[in-house]
């Protein structure tokens, strides 16, 4: 504005008289581009004041031609609310993953407005478990060389403090075959980024249970309608192709976004005269009759009659590329892809060639993506019709693979010391099993991952998806054919992993088809593996079947060379059996057998090389002291303080946080006795600690028995007339979880307990008609099991319902009466042990 006259340069004011009616043909006075004009400046404006980090992981650079989708205001409401997971479900190629980045590009100022602080996502098609950990780690609480189960414990503590939007994508890549996802890390950090008020957002071809998934709302993802392809088109410049071409493009495509990204790519170069032919000769047929979206045959109608539109270096390099997992940069592909290999022929079209025009090429038509760092991959439907294409060729991928477990290996330490560090011998490892270098495998897995019997890629850094992906890969007989190894170590890790990742259904059955192959080697670890089947089925409720083992165990002893490794078997073996013949109600047999444990190591227990809480099942020993003499609560107490107090305890957090939670059970049974609430409150130190003991509480056990001593606590607290720290509603919530917990997990040894449970809070509301509706259903629970221990002992909440209901009931006596510490020394043979496998009881 001119100072002197008053006059306006430049830019110039628009002043509106509010109180004027308003011309419906031109509301803008005038002046629609400057409003318009100003509408954008704000809307940008604001949309750049947005202070929400977003780190997206192993996703593709969002499509640039997107176009209206009313599942994004169905996500943004959700999302919006809080407190909630959302499954975005469709077919392979449906645009799941498009849909999620056009919802976080277009709804970001709506997402900082809901109070959300941070939105960290990752796709499950390009990264596993271990991987999504450490990357989610890094993007909320920063870099640490802390073991997985520890790293999850510091997501946990931070999205319960900050609101975050979770985002996973191609969640089915780490379902169980039921669609249940079972990574315990997976389930804690949903739950805790919903117990913290945020949302999560999971894409899957299979709509995913378990867990907090069970409560969770689903968005169906469907093909585009009519009026979607058109404008699709449109945004892809190929609204000018004629009616005749559109229309055909609607019938056979039925609205498939992956196959008209691909199509479009192809018509791009296309004169609208040939349009009509070139979609004849790409027909994907029948597209709309797919009902089941796993199965293959839907991959060769999206690619398969695509193939002579590309040349056959396109590919080639579309083949080989599928030796990557995860994206990869240009410089490894270049190097991988254009050698020649003595042994193959799959890459001979790109030897010596400049592969940026191929891959110019191939990201133009979508085959390919690039991820904002320029790493290169592709939709992980175009990767699994490839992967099928490149094995039904008659040349090999082997020697990439060698290449790149070479290449992985460089720089990687000997032994990881976190799971970063693991990360490029998983990936070496990964390449010498697809190139069949068994030797080369198994040094990597066993000896450098593993470190031997010290299970440290599981046990230590927590990696059991990793883990058990290795080990599948390495329990064929190509490598037992090929290396003089224990014929049962890969089979059992399998087996041991799946236990651990509470799919014991799946454990079982890998047990005893690993245990014929222990069998027909007389694997000196025979007795540790039978032991392991054992204990398992002790925990699934399978008494009998257990006991059926009991002597195969024994006999198994005659197999090991080494006698330290016999002490330790007949410690551990002995203490189990204890265990089992407590449980069965043969009390007397039990501390006969768990005297022998103790005596294992005779004058030698200085040599142990591990402290005594390592043999966990011990513990319960102090069980059977309190059911041979009710009042001996203090010398239990001071025993087990003294196994947990051991220095060294911390190193084995399974056992100790075992012992942690018996010692807290004994306290709330002493509490109870006393009417003392410190008692209780020191039981609740007890679950405290076993709470922090991360790894530990990762085993579903152990988790298992966690919850069902919390609610021991609560409950002592309000039969003496103390308060309780948590309101009914809690209760039943964590009776609930707790049920689910046994379901999935199969782990029925506590269905006798749950129900119990559900029983005490019946008692609480002063049902008690329904209290000893669901005793009775406990006790025939535990008489079909042949658990004679849950209805006599007051530190089961199957025998506190008694107590509470003044009933007592002295089952009878199960299991066999053998004189097993007799049987030592007995010799076992191959053909005895696989007569023992196949005849072992099944549960009904």
């Amino acid at each position: 504005m001119d100072r002197e006259t008053g006059a306006f340069h430049g830019f110039q004011p628009i002043f509106y008289d509010v109180d004027a009616k308003v011309d419906e043909a031109d509301p803008f006075g005038g002046h629609r581009a400057a409003y318009e004009c100003l509408s954008h400046l704000a809307s940008e404006w604001a949309t750049a004041k947005v202070d929400l980090e977003v780190t997206l992981k192993y996703l593709p650079e969002p499509d640039p031609n997107m176009i209206e989708r009313k599942e994004i205001e169905l996500l943004t409401e959700r999302v919006a609310t809080g407190s909630t997971i959302t499954q975005v479900v469709g077919l392979g190629g449906l645009g799941k993953t498009s849909l999620i980045q056009q919802f976080l590009q277009e709804k970001r100022p709506e997402i900082a407005t809901a109070g959300y602080d941070l939105v960290f996502g990752c796709s499950f098609y390009r990264a596993d478990i271990g991987q999504f950990t450490q990357d989610m780690a890094f993007a909320t609480v920063g870099p640490g060389p802390q073991p997985l189960p520890q790293q999850v414990e510091r997501i946990r503590v931070h999205v319960k403090q900050s609101r975050t939007l979770l985002v996973l994508d191609g969640l089915e890549a780490i379902l169980d075959e039921e669609a249940t996802l079972r990574s315990p890390y997976v389930l804690q950090i949903l739950e805790s980024v919903v117990a913290g008020g945020g949302a999560v957002v999971i894409t899957s071809r299979i709509e995913a249970k378990g867990g907090a998934l069970d409560e969770g709302q689903r968005i169906e993802v469907k093909p585009f309608s009519d009026e979607q392809i058109l404008d699709f088109l449109r945004n892809w410049g190929l609204d000018g192709l004629g009616d005749a071409a559109n229309k055909r493009l609607v019938e056979i495509t039925a609205g498939h976004p992956l196959a008209l990204r691909i199509l479009a790519g192809v018509l791009q170069d296309v004169p609208p005269t040939a349009a009509v032919a070139t979609i004849e000769r790409s027909a994907v047929i029948d597209l709309a009759d797919e009902v089941d979206p796993l199965r293959e045959n839907r991959l060769a109608r999206i690619f398969g009659s695509y193939f002579h539109h590309l040349d056959e270096s396109e590919v080639a390099f579309l083949d080989c590329l599928t030796v990557f997992e995860r994206p990869a940069a240009f410089p490894l592909i270049d190097s991988a892809f254009t050698q020649a290999y003595p042994d193959t022929a799959i890459n001979r079209p790109l030897i010596g060639s400049d592969l940026r025009p191929i891959v110019a090429r191939l990201l133009e038509r979508r085959l390919l993506t690039a991820s904002p760092l320029g790493e290169i991959s592709c939709h992980p439907t175009v990767r699994e019709y490839f992967t099928k294409h490149a094995g039904e060729e008659p040349t090999s991928l082997a020697p990439i693979h060698r290449y790149l477990a070479g290449e992985a290996l460089k720089g990687a330490p000997l032994q990881p010391d976190s799971f970063e560090e693991a990360v490029p011998l998983i990936g070496a490892c990964r390449h010498a099993g697809e190139c069949g270098d068994w030797a080369l495998f198994d040094d990597l897995f066993r000896d450098r991952l593993m470190r031997g019997f010290r299970d440290h890629l599981c046990d230590t850094l927590g990696a059991w998806d990793e883990a058990l992906r290795l080990a599948t890969l390495g329990d064929t007989a190509a490598l037992r054919a090929e290396l003089d190894i224990e014929s049962g170590y890969y089979p059992i890790t399998v087996a041991r992993c799946l236990k651990h990742l509470g799919r014991t259904s799946e454990s079982r059955s890998k047990y005893v088809h690993g245990l014929k192959h222990v069998a027909s080697s007389q694997d000196p670890s025979g007795a540790m593996y039978v032991n392991n089947l054992m204990t398992l089925l002790i925990w699934r409720g399978e008494l009998a079947g257990a006991d059926w083992l009991v002597e195969l165990n024994i006999r198994a002893l005659s197999w090991i060379d080494e006698p330290w490794k016999h002490r330790w078997q007949v410690e551990h073996g002995f203490s189990s059996f204890g265990y089992l013949k407590m449980l069965q109600g043969r009390l007397v047999t039990a501390e006969r057998l768990f005297a022998h444990s103790e005596q294992a190591w005779g004058e030698l227990v200085d040599e142990r090389p591990w402290p005594q809480i390592n043999d966990y099942y011990a513990l319960h020993r102090n069980e059977l002291t309190l059911l041979l003499d009710p009042d001996a609560h203090q010398p239990v107490i001071a025993n087990l303080t003294q196994l947990i107090a051991d220095d060294e305890a911390g190193e084995w957090p399974e056992s100790l946080c075992q012992g942690l939670l018996q010692a807290a059970s004994v306290r709330i049974d002493y509490g109870a006795r006393k009417g003392d609430p410190a008692e209780i409150d020191k039981a609740e130190a007890h679950l405290e600690q076993a709470r922090t003991t991360t790894a530990g509480m990762n085993v579903t056990d152990v988790a298992i028995t966690y919850q069902l001593t919390r609610l021991k606590a609560e409950l002592a607290r309000r039969a003496i007339g103390a308060e309780g720290n948590l309101g009914t509603a809690e209760l039943k919530e964590m009776v609930d979880r707790t049920a689910t917990l046994v379901s999935t997990s199969e782990l029925h040894l506590a269905t006798p307990e749950v129900t119990a449970a559900r029983g005490a809070l019946a008692s609480l509301d002063g049902n008690l008609d329904r209290a000893s509706e669901l005793y009775e259903r406990a006790l025939r629970q535990c008489e079909r099991q042949g658990n004679a221990m849950a209805p006599l002992s007051p530190r089961s909440l199957v025998g506190w319902l008694g107590g509470q209901l003044g009933r007592t009931v002295t089952p009878e006596a199960t299991g066999s009466t053998a004189d097993l510490i007799g049987l030592v020394g007995t010799q076992l043979t191959p053909e005895w042990m696989t007569e023992r496998l196949d005849t072992l009881p099944v549960a009904g």
